[in-house]
């Protein structure tokens, strides 16, 4: 083998191994496109439940009330959360009415959370309108204020 045959061995076996090296270090570009849908949703619950005559004494549950949810979309999960001012101190599932008088809310049979610190009534939608029933459970001491009252609760959607 002489030299120009030699030089041009070694070119071409370098020209050979440099693309395979070179692919080692080249860069590819992955472009993920995602478009956000924003979930739409909109929440009707009525806007007074009237609680009837107390009377003194007594407890147990004076009726139901339903949050509807009705959503655009099926296929993601929604809950609720509920928050109240005038919470029973230490009982952030009791809401005040009176002295020695509260009220509190259940959901399959749980006490709701009415500081909004817990979300309840989380399900996945499969159709696009669903309704979380509430269990109103009042509690009225024997030394309870008699008198007239109202007391707001706010109702949040969640999207866990």
């Amino acid at each position: 083998m002489n030299k120009i045959h030699a030089l041009l061995v070694l070119i071409f076996s370098v020209l050979t191994v440099l693309p395979a090296r070179a692919a080692d270090y080249d860069e590819i570009e992955v472009i993920f496109t995602v478009e956000y849908v924003p979930v739409t949703c909109l929440i009707t619950v009525p806007p007074v439940f009237d609680l009837g005559m107390l009377a003194r004494g007594t407890s147990g549950s004076v009726g139901n009330v339903a949050v509807d949810i009705d959503c655009d979309h099926i296929g993601y999960a929604t809950g609720l959360t509920a928050t109240s001012t005038d919470l029973v101190v230490g009982d952030v599932t009791a809401l005040e009415l009176r002295t020695d008088a509260e009220m509190n809310l259940k959901y399959a049979g749980a006490a709701v959370d009415l500081d909004g610190s817990e979300e309840f009534c989380i399900q996945v939608h499969t159709t696009a309108s669903r309704s979380c029933v509430l269990d109103v459970v009042t509690t009225i001491g024997t030394g309870a204020d008699t008198g007239w009252f109202s007391k707001p609760v706010v109702f949040t959607l969640t999207y866990p």
